[in-house]
């Protein structure tokens, strides 16, 4: 299976021209044994956790989550992770039944606020990047079950969008910093003790990756 989900960092450069910084990068076909390894260079390592399997994905491997079984990666706090200005999250996932809030990607604090996540949140797709930015959720109809999507969720400063397959299904204007949190990056669920709706039942494939300024 394969799983892709980017945080990207854009920094102002020369002129009109933005650099952009992958914060983490997991291809989900680079690792040894329960290690997933970021290959942004960043150190972001994920560990998983109740035995995601390796299955064929969209692109070469990717990782089948089970739900019941609350399968998940995680991934400790670090300040790379903690984003304030800008990030996108990018994702290939199929979603094996319609039910649920399966999460995609999500930091927070157990117990406490999101700080950002992309998630199938009842019959929707959707990205949040958090309650410190105005406007900070974007949703689109959630795609049927058992097909391969590509879904993207970007905050720029200005505005908050959501992408599926690669065109535009929803954007708002928004404005705020995100706020940091301690709490661990999780991708297939959104902290341990959630429920087995909150868990990622199906595959996750690509190459996840954050990336911002």
């Amino acid at each position: 299976m394969s799983f892709t989900l980017a945080a990207i960092k854009l920094k102002p450069a020369q002129g009109r021209h933005y650099q952009r910084r992958f914060v983490a990068l997991w291809l989900f076909d680079d690792g040894s044994g329960n290690i997933l390894t970021d290959s942004s260079g960043n150190g972001n390592d994920g560990k998983l956790i109740e035995g995601p399997t390796l299955d064929k994905g969209k692109f070469g491997g990717a990782l089948k989550f089970n739900s019941v079984k609350r399968q998940r990666v995680k991934v400790e706090n670090a300040d790379s992770l903690n984003l304030t200005d800008q990030i996108s999250i990018l994702a290939w996932g199929l979603v094996s039944d319609t039910t649920g809030n399966r999460r995609f990607v999500q930091k927070s604090t157990e117990g406490s606020d999101n700080q950002y996540r992309l998630l199938r949140e009842g019959v929707f797709s959707r990205f949040d990047a958090g309650p410190s930015v105005s406007n900070s959720r974007v949703q689109y109809p959630m795609f049927k079950e058992n097909e391969w999507h590509h879904v993207a969720g970007i905050y720029n400063g200005k505005t908050t969008a959501l992408y599926i397959d690669g065109k535009q299904a929803a954007e708002q204007k928004s404005t705020g910093k995100m706020v940091p949190s301690a709490g661990p990056l999780f991708i297939g669920t959104k902290h341990p003790g959630a429920p087995a709706g909150d868990y990622w039942n199906g595959l996750i494939d690509g190459s996840p990756s954050l990336i911002g300024p």
